[in-house]
């Protein structure tokens, strides 16, 4: 990311400079024709004042179309840097604008990161609440399980101890039964006993 804003950075620091060498060189060749038509006009004067003296016309003459000559290069000199300006300028433009794309897009990316870290984060906290609800859920059914064993050992328990007594009441009940039984048939055996 920086590597590439300090690629931009330069290009547009040389595209700007050559924009600028650009319209300093325009403005140099419209001072040299400014100048030239000057010296044009100064030696249009000259030949109108000499127009007697034939050589003197001639020269003047033939100085007078190199100046329209370097005048005309001039020109076409200044219609060229200005065409490059304006190439430049395009291209600086150009750049300029993929420049704020990239910033708009490197923003949006910021967005995007920072709300994608925020989803990230949520469900991170989701699962973190779903894990401990598993366990506390695990937790209670474990708990429950051995709370449901340990009524059913109390329950068999309280069976067995419930078995236990009658069977130890039975036993009594048998016992004194027995008692009563054979101290009847002992009764009996001495009633007949006394009988006889």
């Amino acid at each position: 990311k920086q590597w590439y804003q300090r690629r931009v950075r330069a290009r547009v620091e040389e595209c700007e400079k050559r924009v600028g060498d650009g319209r300093e060189e325009v403005i140099q060749c419209r001072e040299r024709q400014d100048a030239l038509l000057k010296e044009i006009q100064l030696t249009q004067s000259e030949i109108d004042a000499a127009s007697m003296d034939v050589p003197n016309t001639q020269r003047l003459e033939n100085l007078k179309e190199r100046l329209q000559s370097e005048l005309t290069s001039e020109q076409e000199l200044e219609k060229t840097l200005e065409l490059f300006v304006h190439e430049r300028e395009v291209s600086l433009n150009k750049i300029l604008h993929d420049e704020g794309r990239f910033q708009q897009i490197e923003l949006t990316l910021t967005q995007k990161e920072a709300t994608l870290g925020n989803i990230k984060s949520s469900l991170m906290e989701e699962r973190k609440q779903r894990e401990a609800a598993i366990v506390r859920n695990a937790e209670r059914r474990a708990i429950e399980a051995e709370l449901k064993e340990s009524m059913v050992n109390i329950e068999f328990e309280d069976r067995t101890k419930a078995a236990i007594s009658a069977a130890k009441e039975a036993q009594r009940t048998g016992q004194r039964y027995l008692k009563e039984t054979w101290k009847r048939v002992k009764e009996r055996e001495q009633q007949e006993q006394g009988r006889s």
